[in-house]
């Protein structure tokens, strides 16, 4: 499912455990502050964070 930056973080808020997958959805985290930096990891270059909220 493709989603636009604002229902991102709209989701976000519905979570408890999110997995975010690529480089988009990763961004939107930090510059939200749903997520720092230095805990994205990358797999195969493709940025992965997991959030626990």
């Amino acid at each position: 499912m493709l989603v636009v930056d604002e229902d991102l973080v709209e989701y976000f808020k519905l979570g408890t455990i999110i997995n975010l997958v690529g480089e988009k959805a990763v961004e939107a985290a930090v510059r939200h502050g749903y997520a720092r930096r230095d805990s994205i990891v990358y797999v195969d270059g493709i940025p992965h964070v997991q959030l626990f909220l």
